[in-house]
């Protein structure tokens, strides 16, 4: 078997695919994508040992994450490491009943390898554990990422980093109230216990309760400063991820997508690196896609596409403040609003040509435009 053909074939995740059917998506498992797609970046610049990096640090944040296992293991077999290489693909046939790429890939590097098989008798156990199972159980024990399908969450038994963060704060949070309460109460209940010939309640407890509060609030503290601290991490990564898409949709002409991704990006907090690569294709990429946008809104103007039209003189917009012919793009705006009778939004467009390009064709055809709704209403 070629692994390197294996590597330069191993597909990407459309990571933006996937948020758009999974918007609640864990951000350890939007990270793990994002690294598991830059490690195969990484083998394209050949890069093998930083990709092996990348892959353990996808794999640390989603344990259940075989497609990345898998890869790792191919990694290890293209570099010679055979040993891990086959101790990876193990894993993966051990925690997963459909492994065949993964029981392939370990023959290649051990030949004698065999394919543990179950009796006729475990066969009828398991079957009869899986039945007496709850459907939320048998429904998690499903642990394969396709790239080829929206990942469903439910259906993976996650070591969330993030998620056991927020779940720390929460139960920091709800020990701090219940801790707070009680003693608050306690306090007040003092004179009511002592009517009611109740034990009052020791100096000693109190201090108790006191320790365990401050001790609750540092560790509030601290987790808020995690969970922060992740969720910058997390937005680090995916920016990288769509900095990424941007320079592969240039490379295949794809202007207007490439733009779309980069206005996202206009405030990132890059390192020098990502900054670089940012400001190598940012302008070459608005200046196509501001004409194709363009040309594209012009052309379903002509054809009375106007909504449409609207959507593709709006983008012009986004991309840039200023251009030679934003003044005509303005009056475009203008005219598609009026066609589409909200005359309030045709005058806004109108008069934006009008008082950002004072003497330009597209100003004057706005004016034009204004007199004529002023007199018609």
């Amino acid at each position: 078997m070629d692994f390197k053909k294996e590597l330069l074939n191993y597909p990407h995740l459309n990571l933006d695919k996937l948020l758009e059917s999974n918007k609640n998506m864990p951000d350890n498992i939007r990270n793990s994508i994002v690294l598991y797609n830059k490690a195969l970046d990484d083998f394209k610049a050949k890069s093998e040992d930083i990709a092996i990096i990348q892959l353990k640090k996808a794999i640390s944040l989603n344990p259940e994450f075989h497609e990345a296992i898998n890869l790792l293991g191919i990694f290890y077999t293209y570099v010679g490491d055979y040993q891990n290489a086959a101790d990876t693909f193990k894993k993966v046939i051990n925690k997963e009943n459909n492994c065949v790429k993964a029981i392939e890939y370990l023959k290649e590097v051990d030949p004698n390898y065999k394919v543990p098989f179950e009796s006729k008798e475990d066969i009828k156990s398991n079957k009869e554990k899986k039945k007496s199972k709850k459907p939320e159980k048998k429904i998690k024990e499903k642990k394969y990422i396709s790239p080829d399908k929206a990942i469903d969450f439910e259906k993976f038994k996650i070591s969330d980093v993030i998620k056991i963060g927020a779940g720390f704060v929460l139960g920091a949070i709800l020990v701090f109230v219940l801790t707070l309460t009680i003693y608050s109460n306690r306090e007040k209940g003092d004179e009511s216990r002592k009517n009611d010939n109740l034990p009052p309640q020791t100096n000693n407890e109190d201090e108790v309760y006191k320790e365990r509060f401050y001790q609750l609030s540092e560790e509030y503290s601290i987790l808020s400063t995690q969970l922060e601290q992740l969720k910058k991490e997390s937005e680090y990564y995916l920016n990288v991820y769509r900095l990424t898409e941007a320079e592969e949709l240039l490379e295949e002409e794809k202007y207007v997508e490439a733009a779309d991704k980069l206005v996202l990006l206009k405030d990132a907090d890059f390192g020098d690196k990502e900054h670089e690569r940012f400001n190598l294709i940012y302008d070459e990429v608005i200046d196509k896609a501001t004409w194709v946008a363009f040309k594209e809104g012009r052309d379903l103007l002509e054809v009375k596409v106007y909504e449409e039209a609207v959507d593709k003189f709006s983008k012009v917009e986004s991309y840039v403040d200023d251009w030679e012919h934003l003044h005509y793009n303005l009056f475009y705006m203008g005219v598609c609003y009026e066609n589409l009778n909200n005359i309030q939004k045709a005058l806004e467009y109108y008069n934006k040509a009008v008082e950002k390009y004072p003497r330009s064709h597209g100003a004057n055809l706005s004016q034009d435009r204004i007199r004529e709704i002023e007199n018609t209403f």
